[in-house]
């Protein structure tokens, strides 16, 4: 009978995308992810192939796990109003810039800027979970009760310019970005974008 694996692929891969997701693939050392997947070179080596693998895989867990739970609130009108869970979601990067042990990130948006440019995996990837941070955000404004007659073309686009004040908002935490320009940013977004229509 074969022996079982001493550990969890899927728990020591949530621990890699930790150290992915602070450090980034090239400063994320064997050393470090070894540490804190609390597994050997033998077993990382085993389950994962390589250290590019396990950031490919670490980058499906975010968006399984992480990115699903935001595409969710998105969707779900039991959060309030389209508009209000477009908020609630745009402010959870406020709410990150006021911790300092907090400002790591979002994982989709470091890998856009650290591994997409030179990793054709992660570049694909990395548009596919936008895709479908996009169609979260589409949901949202639909259900948005100043947004309900707007056409298709107007949705779509006004969640394509909310994936990318997602993307920058997540990138100035990283950055280190002080919390209440953050809240401002989004409280003009959201008012630029309600005036925008107004007007169209």
């Amino acid at each position: 009978m074969p022996r079982s694996r001493a550990f969890e692929p899927e728990q020591a891969l949530a621990q890699a995308m930790v150290v992915f997701r602070q450090y980034g693939f090239e400063a994320s050392s064997m050393d470090k992810l070894l540490r804190a997947m609390g597994i050997g070179k033998g077993s990382f080596y085993k389950t994962f192939g390589d250290k590019r693998t396990a950031y490919v895989e670490a980058l499906k867990l975010y968006g399984s796990t992480e990115l699903a739970a935001t595409w969710s609130h998105l969707a779900d009108p039991v959060h309030g109003d389209g508009a209000d869970r477009v908020r609630d979601v745009l402010e959870r990067a406020t709410a990150a810039a006021a911790h300092a042990d907090d400002k790591h990130g979002c994982f989709l948006c470091n890998a856009m800027i650290d591994q997409a440019p030179v990793d054709a995996d992660v570049r694909a990837l990395s548009q596919t979970l936008s895709e479908h941070l996009h169609s979260g955000f589409t949901l949202a404004i639909r259900d948005a009760s100043g947004a309900r007659t707007w056409s298709d073309i107007i949705v779509g686009r006004v969640a394509e310019s909310f994936v990318s004040t997602y993307i920058g908002l997540w990138t100035l935490v990283r950055a280190g970005q002080d919390g209440g320009m953050i809240q401002r940013i989004i409280e003009t977004k959201m008012m630029m974008t309600g005036i925008k229509i107004v007007y169209e």
